[in-house]
């Protein structure tokens, strides 16, 4: 049976996105939601490759019910994937997203008591044949909330479209513009052969979704692939390097890191990639307008002092070197952030037998503060840190601030 080779198709293209999901661990709503929306669609699809070869009518509305489980579950997520690709997601009212699922409900449980506007379902040539009842309640609700949506849909799409600086979410949204519309016309070309003229062809709704699935699969792929994937992290040799490495989103959370960083600035990857990567610096707010300069400017930049806090609560000296990465369109899509430990500062110490305190204030001075904002970071007064600095400076035999910054070059 034809239809049933292509939701066996579907099904099978459903499993490679949802291993790919598993192996990605998306920390977007778009992502989260775009795996729902396959998930539904490979029920959909499963149960479609039994219903297009069943043969007796007890079969057919078993397989019937199974899969319309996952074309109503389809339409919510639908929606929602728009409303999260176009930015509309947290500007529309609950009471509207609740609509959308209340009204897939109330078609599901229609089909489910047999009001469904199917009434008789039988083998046909290419796989099962439905006939439509054009009296029932749930046909109006069906045609006529898909055709609301479509409208919706193309609004906010063209609207986001027009808002966007983006050349890759264009040229997606372009595409999804043109598969919907393809969709859309085979769902009126195909509906008026089955039903007005008596075709003898399959449920138009594996047509319709095949074409408009494949189409919406292959672009939320793209997009989801082109956001921020870097393998390199997946090898050894990065998770060999004693550096901290970190990939970041566009909006600053961590992506990505290797081992050396969980092992000693954040042992909890949980929590780790829901928080700003410029909350591990102590200079947080500079490391972060110097990213931004970069992606402005599209290229690398370099902060050569910076510190970090250690699980144990040291802070460790390290410089600071930021890649932002575009894609094929230009568009912005994370940064590789590599933390270079300052092994000169430990050797610096351990050869003059720092204190802590010495310690903590000769991590002051590598980043560059002043006495004054050293004395509030230290929490003692400014004359006291003139005498801790003259002190510091005659235990290292340096005569000035640029000797001692020398030491640790």
């Amino acid at each position: 049976m034809l239809a049933s080779y292509i939701s066996l198709f579907v099904f099978v293209s459903c499993f490679y996105f949802l291993i790919l999901a598993v192996i990605l661990k998306p920390h977007t709503i778009l992502n989260n939601v775009f795996y729902l929306f396959v998930a539904l669609l490979a029920v959909w699809s499963f149960a479609n490759i039994f219903y297009n070869i069943s043969t007796d009518e007890s079969s057919f509305r078993f397989w019937y019910k199974f899969a319309s489980f996952g074309w109503c579950g389809m339409l919510i997520a639908v929606a929602y994937l728009v409303l999260v690709l176009t930015d509309n997601y947290k500007k529309t009212p609950l009471i509207v997203k609740l609509a959308v699922v209340i009204y897939a409900l109330v078609v599901y449980i229609l089909i489910l008591t047999d009001n469904g506007f199917v009434s008789d379902i039988y083998p046909g040539k290419y796989g099962a044949v439905e006939r439509v009842d054009i009296n029932k309640l749930s046909f109006y609700m069906f045609y006529a909330g898909n055709i609301a949506a479509i409208f919706a849909g193309y609004f906010m799409i063209c609207g986001a479209v027009k808002k966007s600086k983006s050349n890759r979410f264009r040229r997606q949204a372009k595409g999804f513009l043109i598969f919907a519309s393809i969709a859309l016309f085979l769902l009126v070309v195909l509906f008026c052969l089955s039903n007005l003229l008596h075709f003898q062809i399959p449920a138009v709704r594996v047509f319709i979704f095949f074409v408009f699935n494949a189409g919406f699969l292959f672009l939320l792929y793209r997009y989801r692939v082109m956001l921020l994937d870097f393998h390199l992290l997946k090898h050894d040799l990065m998770n060999s390097i004693g550096d901290f490495i970190m990939i970041i989103s566009p909006d600053n959370f961590v992506v990505k890191a290797n081992s050396a960083f969980f092992e000693q600035i954040h042992s909890d990857n949980a929590e780790c990639y829901r928080l700003d990567f410029s909350s591990f610096f102590e200079n947080g707010d500079e490391i972060l307008k110097s990213l931004t300069g970069s992606v402005a400017d599209r290229k690398m930049v370099r902060v050569n002092q910076s510190t970090v806090k250690t699980i144990s609560g040291d802070d460790i000296p390290v410089g600071v070197l930021m890649c932002p990465v575009f894609d094929r369109y230009s568009d912005y899509i994370g940064s590789v952030v590599f933390c270079r430990i300052r092994t000169e500062f430990y050797k610096v110490v351990a050869e003059y037998s720092f204190t802590e305190q010495e310690k903590k204030l000769a991590v002051y001075i590598l980043q560059g503060f002043n006495n004054k904002e050293i004395g509030d970071k230290m929490g003692i007064a400014l004359g006291t840190v003139k005498n801790y600095i003259y002190y510091l400076y005659k235990k290292t035999n340096s005569a000035n601030r640029a000797e001692f910054l020398q030491l640790f070059s």
